[in-house]
């Protein structure tokens, strides 16, 4: 947000996407249905609830940001 007030950065939705993309959890939701397609249960339901737990982590991490933009 500094960086876009003094004019380093352009666009401050884009910057927040970009340093939020590493920590989205696409393999883990790849493994889980892979693993649920595969017949494992147990682990796929495990792994896909550990990831969306993850997921709704960081969307409420920016969210709890943007109130105090």
């Amino acid at each position: 947000m500094f960086f876009v007030q003094i004019g380093v950065g352009s666009n401050l939705d884009t910057i927040i996407i970009g340093a939020v993309m590493p920590l989205v959890p696409g393999l883990l939701i790849t493994n889980a249905a892979r693993d649920l397609i595969a017949g494992h249960l147990v682990s796929g339901l495990s792994k896909g609830a550990d990831a969306g737990l993850t997921a709704l982590a960081i969307g409420a991490g920016i969210s709890a940001a943007f109130v105090f933009l």
